[in-house]
Order: C-alpha cells, then structure tokens, then sequence
C-alpha cells in the first residue's frame, strides 16, 4: 500500500498582515513626499536670494499722519506729448495770424508808419513845411502878438502858386472867412474834412462840386488876415469827425 503524500497547506496571511503593508507602502510614500517638498523650497529659497531685493517702503508712524508734520512723498508726472492735432492746429493758427500781418502791412499806405489811415493825401501845392501842426500846444503868432494854437500845417511856397485837391472829394463850401480868408473845404469819406486857406479867391469851385485828387481849386494869396506876416503860403487843416488832426501823419 503506497504512502500518499499529503500536501502541506501554506499559512494565508491574516487581516492584521495585510494593514500592516498598507500602512508601511502609506508611511514611505509620506516621506518621500515630504522630502520632494522640502528640497522644492529650499531651491525657492536660494534663488530668491540670489536676486535682486525687492526694496520696500519706509513705513511712516499713524501719528506721523496725524500730526501732519510728514508728507508723502511727491512724485511727478510725466507730461504726456502734445498730440498731432494740437499742434497742427497751432501751426495754423500761426500761418493765419502771419499771412493777415503781412496783408495789413501790404495793404498800409506808404508814408502811414504809425498805424492804419482810411485817408491818404497828397501834397495839395508844392514847396516845404514853413509851420508844423500844434494841436493843443501854443505857438506865438508873428501876425497876432499872442500865443494860440496852429491847427494846421502851412505849406511855404510862391505867391499865385497852385492848389490842388488833396483826395477825392465834395466841395462843402467855397466861401470868404473872417481869419482865413478865401478858404475851400472839401468833405471826404469816413468823416474826413480838408481846409485849403489863405487862397487869392474862392471862384474856381463851388459847394456841392464832385472832385477827384489832384484836381485844381485854386492859387495861393494872402487873404489869411491871422497870417499876414507869414511869407507867400498855403494853410491846410484836416479834420476827423469835426476834431482837428495832424495832416502830416496823412501826407503820403
């Protein structure tokens, strides 16, 4: 009779084995992930020191605030360029306020250096200035003996000698004056008047008479009874909406 071998059973592991393998793969796995951390940081660590600081803000005590004996610091802005716009703008503001300089200054009368007449004249007769405009100052009248005003200017010339219109013009009156003598006044646009005096007569015009610039009115006498004494002449007057002007600031 043949001997059976009996087959030997291998212990099975019990319920506490197992926990324990699960428990120890747990434990390992912890640490390596903690060690994975740690080395992580530390790298973190070294390269942060390695750059550069990150500078900080002085800190400034609330009281500070309080008391307003600190201020904050001031920090400037950058001005922003000038847009294109803006500037193309200004460029053409500039064009236009040259380009109207230089059609005032070609339009100004030559002779007229103090600003802009609405009146040019022309020399009315030939020669040269004998006594200059006064306005509100007093000169000594040789004829009078006394001191008065010279509201015009006198033209020193021949006796008989021409006299033409200064500017276009309508006679207002062509008359005999008790101090100027024969005297013709003509009226102008823009409230401008001109007086010629001191003429030998007054027949050649007459009021209401159109006349263009350089027209005759008549010739030099000395019918001016305040001027008597004064050599051969023309007195000439303007006048600005019936106030006397210079009419050397006029004369072209």
């Amino acid at each position: 009779m043949s001997k059976q071998k009996k087959k030997t059973k291998e212990p099975k592991m019990g319920r506490f084995g197992k926990l324990y393998i699960v428990t120890a793969v747990l434990t390992v796995a912890s640490c390596a992930l903690v060690v994975g951390v740690t080395m992580h940081i530390s790298d973190s660590v070294l390269k942060l020191g390695d750059s550069t600081p990150i500078a900080l803000p002085t800190p400034v005590p609330v009281e500070a605030f309080l008391n307003k004996s600190t201020a904050l610091p001031f920090v400037p802005k950058t001005p922003e360029p000038p847009k294109e716009e803006e500037s193309s703008t200004t460029e053409k503001s500039e064009t236009s306020s040259a380009t109207s300089l230089n059609s005032e200054e070609e339009t100004v009368p030559v002779g007229l250096f103090s600003r802009t007449q609405e009146l040019t004249l022309q020399m009315p007769t030939t020669g040269e200035i004998l006594l200059g405009y006064f306005g509100d100052k007093l000169s000594k009248s040789k004829t009078m003996g006394d001191w008065r005003t010279h509201n015009g200017i006198d033209i020193k010339t021949e006796m008989t000698a021409a006299v033409y219109a200064a500017a276009d013009g309508t006679v207002k009156k062509a008359e005999y004056d008790d101090m100027l003598g024969y005297v013709v006044v003509l009226s102008h646009e823009s409230g401008y008047e001109t007086v010629y005096a001191n003429l030998a007569s007054c027949d050649t015009v007459k009021a209401n008479q159109k006349v263009k610039a350089g027209d005759y009115l008549g010739a030099v006498g000395d019918s001016a009874v305040f001027e008597k004494l004064e050599p051969a002449h023309l007195h000439f007057e303007l006048k600005k909406d019936g106030k006397y002007a210079d009419p050397f600031d006029y004369l072209k």
